[in-house]
């Protein structure tokens, strides 16, 4: 999902809802917006592990912050 060009996923995991929908059993406990907090997570990441402030950050690629944030979800 995360390099999928579907307009449909904005609404499913970027908008605000009661929960994202993956359409799975599951949905109704996962957060709404998920693909925000992902997103955070891995600038965060970035931010951490990588001496930048963020005016330099803002004008890098994305895929640039996503390759080099070695972001690592972590199962709980």
């Amino acid at each position: 999902m995360l390099y999928s060009t579907n307009p449909e996923l904005q609404s499913r995991f970027i908008q605000p809802a009661p929960f994202s929908k993956f359409y799975l059993d599951i949905d109704s406990s996962t957060p709404g917006g998920i693909a925000r907090y992902i997103g955070y997570k891995i600038v965060a990441s970035y931010m951490e592990n990588n001496e930048i402030d963020p005016s330099t950050l803002v004008s890098l690629p994305a895929e640039t912050i996503f390759n080099n944030s070695q972001y690592k979800p972590v199962q709980q």
